[in-house]
């Protein structure tokens, strides 16, 4: 029950209302973030993100040829050289 009241539709309704903007603006730059399926979806997308906002990354991805793409794509979009992968 836990998790439904907390991370369903009414979970999200409920903790929106609240959210501000500057909760997203932490100092990332001295933690490491290890990302699944990292080469597409959801996965390059938070890849991406935590990339724009200065964490490091290590993709993490089945196929290394799409980590490849992927990795180069999120240093071209972020200009940052410290991002990592493994297959």
């Amino acid at each position: 029950m836990y998790g439904w009241k907390n991370f369903g539709k009414s979970g999200f309704q409920k903790n929106s209302a609240t959210f501000k903007d500057d909760d997203l603006s932490s100092n990332i730059s001295d933690k490491t973030f290890l990302i699944t399926g990292a080469n597409s979806g959801l996965g390059y997308a938070t890849a991406l993100k935590i990339a724009t906002l200065g964490g490091r990354v290590v993709l993490l991805c089945r196929n290394k040829e799409r980590g490849l793409e992927a990795r180069d794509s999120i240093v071209e979009q972020t200009k940052i050289t410290m991002l990592s992968y493994g297959f």
